[in-house]
């Protein structure tokens, strides 16, 4: 680099004595360039336009500012805009001249710079002039009169600029945009400008594609040549904002009828910011004088170049791809320009990173893995989106792709039918149930667990009349609304213990509504604790929070409890409320090894778990200290790359586990002083609770013949008329779960899918039960409620993913 920039400090001063500069570049040498206050200005070869701008602006720099304030600008020759980024990154030039898209690029890392990253370093201080396109074919290729007649030329010799120009750089992202590889779609001759013409004329190309101030030479030259049979082409609001993609790299320019010999209608079309841009380095004060002197000085300007002639305040801070340098900033305000807002870093198109449409395709879904949690507001909707953004600014190279389901219970379906879900969070009575009430009786085979989650409180909510749960026995009980997950837990629960109850099912809000107004007894939520609907709830309401026995469903619950800390409007002060919590896992399609989405699984699993302790952090929802990644979901096959993750780092999977368990112990700790911190109750307020007993359940039910009690039939939904709802009719028999699972349940098999299926279908298939409603093989019915509603008819077969 050091015998690159002696030749460019030559080749500046030899420039200097050539040019208009020779008055006062007679008086520099060589030293005098690295001297302070001197500063190089890259521009390009001597063909082009930058080059006799950038000399323009240092014979003004030299002129105006050396005597006064030592500032000094030299501008060398240099291969262009690409070079010139380089250049500057490596401080080899202080200032450049940058097309807009080399700029933007280099500011994002993107195109030809992705190798490099993105340039923290580069600001601009101003826009110089615009470079308009020029799409030109023969007239006998005009059908819409627009760009597409130019991207019809499939095949056909075209000319796009020389080999590694600008021109050529830029054509390839602009027709990118349209889904055009250009090295694929057309028969590219590099040719530079007036050779472009001649070859069309000459009927060499069908088209050629020029960028530069207009008029362009070579544009007219085509003209001239062809006879009136030449046609420059539009570009429609359209296409120029599918080109420029909200980059703001590329402009409306209007090309005014007559521009050139033989154009006789208005041709719109669009150009790109050429821009003069300066490392972030460079002092203020020094950028400050240089972007004065430009702006005060037009005149002289205008005189080196006719090109200056498009600089002006108007313009200065339009389409800038750089945030703007603090010096020029200062100088712009002084003058009342109003300043853009600095450029946000957003992920451009794929379309300007990659040279083809497939290539962008397959970087789009690199790594891409899709999530279904809950309904809106539920504790797995917020820690699915709560990873997503942690596994997206942690490097993992995953992209989670979360989606509110239409339920915890619906996300099993739609696990194994619905195209494109790679992963879904599911509670295990509902994942338990469906294999047991035969609705999915292979289920096992079809789906892997990668980590057990998180458990949910069971909450049952109930008018101030209610003793225990047993009180329930005959009144209307809100099971949850229909296609939810709740509603499962709520049948298990009442059935396993007994219960006959008449189940409604009414949405939460509307459940926790008729409650307060006594129209149900009861209501059960299922969530993490705390939960935020039942935060809202008045503590005047009359409702209040009581305990769920423990109950055993193919090892679906743990034991759980409800400190009053976290409902004080729903409990007794210092109050424990014992519950049980549905456990839940994070489950995906068992793939093949051998298929695309196993890989992109195995992804998602090590980087789930390398990214649990920091999840466990103040900030994210307290129940990701609650996943213990060494638990097993008993009963269900993990996924293999995930048990691998387990089994490499085995000492890693404790330790997350038990910090997460000292996190909820110190959280319990301290909130529990900061109860006791509050000031101390008075009067009637003081005195103490009653101490809790466990519920006492009601025994005195007649019992079914088949061993078991159920919740009722004939669930009523919101529809039921007001004298419905206010009848309490003697419960009827209905159907039960099994008030005690298997002694074991059967081992998953380890057979892989027959073959890769999307998950619409993958493998699953309906049969080998009752179904809801019916009573199954052994003698024992079924649930009462009717779960998995849209479960689709046995034959179903999806399309692959």
């Amino acid at each position: 680099m050091t015998a690159r920039a002696t030749s460019w400090r030559c080749l500046a001063f030899l420039t200097c004595l050539c040019s208009v500069q020779v008055s006062v570049a007679g008086q520099l040498s060589a030293q005098d360039i690295d001297a302070p206050g001197s500063y190089l200005l890259g521009t390009a070869t001597t063909g082009g336009t930058y080059h006799p701008v950038g000399v323009a602006l240092s014979t003004l720099i030299k002129l105006k500012l050396l005597p006064q304030f030592g500032i000094d600008l030299t501008a060398v020759n240099t291969d262009g805009s690409q070079e010139n980024v380089g250049l500057l990154r490596d401080n080899e030039i202080q200032f450049a001249i940058l097309s807009g898209q080399a700029g933007h690029e280099a500011r994002s890392g993107t195109g030809d710079f992705a190798g490099a990253g993105p340039d923290d370093n580069l600001r601009a201080i101003t826009t110089l002039w615009l470079s308009t396109d020029h799409f030109l074919v023969r007239d006998d290729a005009v059908k819409s009169g627009t760009i597409s007649d130019f991207l019809d030329l499939k095949n056909r010799p075209v000319s796009l600029g020389r080999e590694e120009s600008s021109t050529l750089i830029e054509n390839r992202a602009l027709m990118s945009a349209f889904g055009v590889d250009v090295d694929q779609s057309f028969d590219l001759v590099e040719l530079g400008y007036a050779e472009s013409a001649d070859a069309l004329a000459g009927g060499r190309i069908d088209g050629m594609s020029v960028s530069g101030g207009v008029p362009i030479g070579a544009v007219q030259e085509a003209f001239d040549q062809l006879g009136g049979r030449a046609a420059l082409l539009d570009v429609s609001d359209e296409q120029l904002a599918s080109i420029d993609g909200g980059r703001g790299l590329w402009q409306r320019v209007v090309i005014p009828s007559g521009t050139y010999a033989g154009q006789d209608r208005d041709i719109y079309t669009i150009g790109t910011p050429n821009i003069l841009a300066v490392r972030a380095d460079v002092d203020e004060e020094v950028v400050y004088q240089i972007t004065r002197t430009i702006f005060e000085e037009l005149e002289y300007l205008h005189g080196l170049h006719n090109t200056t002639r498009q600089i002006s305040l108007d313009n200065a801070v339009n389409s800038l791809p750089l945030p703007i340098h603090a010096g020029a900033a200062r100088y712009f305000e002084e003058k009342g320009v109003v300043l853009p807002l600095p450029p946000v870093q957003l992920r451009p198109d794929l379309l300007v990173r990659y040279p083809s449409v497939e290539q962008a395709r397959v970087a789009a879904n690199q790594g891409a893995v899709s999530m279904f949690a809950g309904t809106e507001g539920d504790t797995s909707t917020r820690v699915a989106a709560e990873l997503a953004s942690a596994l997206a600014s942690g490097g993992s190279g995953v992209r989670l792709l979360t989606t509110n389901g239409g339920g915890i219970d619906r996300n099993l379906t739609d696990l194994l039918y619905l195209r494109g879900v790679d992963t879904a969070i599911v509670r295990a009575d509902t994942l338990n149930y469906a294999k047991d009430q035969g609705i999915y009786p292979t289920v096992d085979n079809q789906v892997n667990y990668i980590s057990e989650m998180f458990p949910e409180e069971v909450h049952l909510l109930v008018s101030d009349d209610i003793g225990d749960l047993g009180d329930l026995a005959g009144k209307r009980v809100n099971l949850g609304a229909a296609d939810i997950g709740s509603s499962v837990t709520a049948s298990v629960v009442l059935s396993q213990l007994g219960i006959r109850a008449e189940p409604t099912f009414f949405p939460p809000r509307v459940a926790i509504a008729k409650l307060e107004q006594g129209e149900i007894a009861g209501a059960f939520f299922v969530g993490g604790k705390p939960m935020p609907l039942l935060k809202e709830i008045d503590g005047d309401s009359g409702l209040k929070l009581i305990a769920v026995p423990a109950v055993d469903y193919f090892g679906s619950y743990t034991a759980a409890e409800i400190p009053a800390e976290d409902y004080p409007n729903l409990m007794e002060p210092d109050a424990l409320v014992p519950t049980i919590a549905v456990r839940t896992a994070l489950l995906t399609y068992a793939w093949r090894p051998d298929s695309p989405r196993y890989e992109a699984l195995a992804s998602l699993s090590g980087a789930l778990f390398d990214t649990l302790s920091a999840l466990q952090e103040s900030g994210f929802h307290p129940k990701w200290r609650e996943v213990d990644p060494t638990s097993e979901f008993a009963g269900w096959r993990r996924f293999p790359p995930a048990a691998l993750w387990i089994d490499d780092n085995e000492g890693t999977a404790r330790r997350i586990a038990t910090e997460g368990r000292l996190l909820i112990e110190q959280d319990r700790t301290q909130r529990a002083a900061d109860s006791a911190a509050e000031p101390p109750l008075t009067g009637a307020e003081a005195e103490e609770p009653a101490e809790a007993e466990a519920p006492a359940i009601d025994t005195d039910v007649e019992e079914e013949p088949q061993g078991g009690v159920a919740a009722t039939l004939e669930p009523e939904t919101p529809s039921a008329t007001a004298a419905d709802e206010g009848e309490n009719e003697e419960a009827v028999d209905a159907a039960v779960v099994p008030t005690t699972p298997p002694a074991e349940a059967t081992p998953p098999s380890t057979a892989e899918p027959a073959a890769e299926t999307s998950p619409i279908r993958n493998g699953a298939a309906l049969g080998g039960g009752a179904g809801l409603g019916g009573r199954r093989t052994d003698g024992q019915a079924v649930l009462p409620r009717p779960a998995f509603s849209n479960v689709p008819t046995s034959g179903v077969n999806a399309p692959t993913f």
